[in-house]
């Protein structure tokens, strides 16, 4: 099994899974400067829909197998915080998905969007071949025993960063890979 770390941030603001520098970390930081300026939701929808695009690109590798939710840990179905950033559209209603409930298409971005957004937490996974763990600060944990050159290729040319990781992920154990 092999783990990767995706996120936003270059080799220059991140080493050994740790920031060298502050940056935004979340959608909450909109409105908030940061060393490249004030974040704006229009730059903070941009990078989220890499992300989405990410998991995306990493479902496709998967097919003909859907990606499957595991162990949701909450769903929220409102939120102030949200709304007053112009975000509260991902929360649309939807009761949160059963445990191996199969999410693709527009139930997968809106799963992978509240995940970002901090209003769900939950990961996606096709048992024991795939995993797609959401980690604080906009980083993404992903483990596979499939080789995933192609959809790492698209994600790093999307501006999103790939890393070796070596992170625990307790669901990994429960299938019997040791970290």
């Amino acid at each position: 099994m092999t783990k990767y770390e995706i996120n936003k941030f270059p080799p220059s603001l991140f080493k050994h899974a740790r920031f060298l520098r502050e940056d935004w970390t979340a959608c909450t930081d909109i409105g908030r400067p940061t060393p490249r300026g004030t974040l704006d939701r229009q730059e903070y929808l941009r990078v989220e829909g890499l992300y989405v695009d990410a998991v995306a690109a990493l479902a496709r590798a998967a097919e003909p197998e859907l990606l499957q939710v595991h162990d949701v840990e909450f769903w929220d179905t409102a939120s102030e915080r949200l709304a007053n950033l112009g975000l509260g559209d991902v929360l649309d209603g939807s009761a949160a998905p059963a445990e191996g409930e199969a999410v693709a298409g527009d139930r997968l971005d809106n799963v992978v969007r509240r995940c970002l957004r901090e209003v769900a937490w939950l990961e996606l996974m096709v048992a024991p071949k795939l995993l797609v763990h959401f980690g604080y600060d906009m980083r993404l944990i992903v483990a596979s025993s499939n080789p995933l050159a192609g959809p790492l290729e698209k994600i790093r040319s999307s501006g999103l960063y790939v890393y070796d990781s070596d992170a625990p992920l307790p669901t990994l154990e429960a299938w019997g890979y040791v970290s």
